[in-house]
């Protein structure tokens, strides 16, 4: 018990972390199961797919205002959130008419998300950070934010 007691208090002082139990963690427990990078737009018709780096999103790499929520709006406590196109495709509960998805696309929401504002898209958060970044208040690369920087038109 004593050396347990002393293991720990050393582990303490000098600022060393045992391994990490991502059962304990939320965050790390989901992204055990997703894939680093996800494809989407995978019917490729009008523009070929694009690469989303979810673990760099998700980790706060790009942005530390990011959370699971900021994308997965409906996703209660620290439950599994569901991917995109689970209410995102076309007959899905978010309602969407075409295959350009509202989730991705629509313009002029605000990141970090108002309180009475109940989703983010790529396009919104990714010109938000751009502010940010030009008014000094983030560091790093300017995010994607017009389409074909994101997706390359199909010949």
């Amino acid at each position: 018990m004593f050396a347990l007691a002393l293991l720990l208090l050393v582990a303490t002082v000098t600022g060393a972390e045992g391994p990490s139990d991502n059962a304990e963690d939320p965050l790390l427990r989901h992204l055990e199961d997703v894939d680093d990078v996800i494809i989407l737009n995978t019917d490729g018709k009008k523009f070929k797919t694009v690469e989303f780096s979810h673990l760099k999103h998700a980790t706060g790499e790009f942005s530390s205002g990011v959370t699971c929520q900021s994308c997965h709006h409906t996703q209660e406590d620290d439950s599994s959130p569901d991917g995109c196109n689970e209410c995102h495709d076309l007959g899905g509960d978010a309602d969407e008419k075409k295959t350009k998805k509202r989730y991705a696309h629509k313009k002029g929401l605000a990141f970090p998300m108002d309180s009475n504002q109940e989703e983010i898209s790529c396009v919104s958060c990714h010109k938000a950070l751009n502010k940010l970044l030009a008014a000094g208040e983030r560091e790093g690369e300017k995010a994607p934010s017009k389409c074909t920087q994101c997706h390359v038109k199909n010949k």
